[in-house]
């Protein structure tokens, strides 16, 4: 169990750091569009 739960959390922080990115580069196309 205890492994699953951390590959959950592995997870759950990739998803995350995955769209922080994408929303990174929403950002800065936006800048430069302007």
């Amino acid at each position: 169990m205890k492994g699953k739960r951390t590959f959950c959390l592995t997870l759950i922080s990739l998803i995350s750091t995955v769209f922080y990115v994408l929303v990174s580069r929403e950002i800065e196309n936006n800048r430069d569009f302007r």
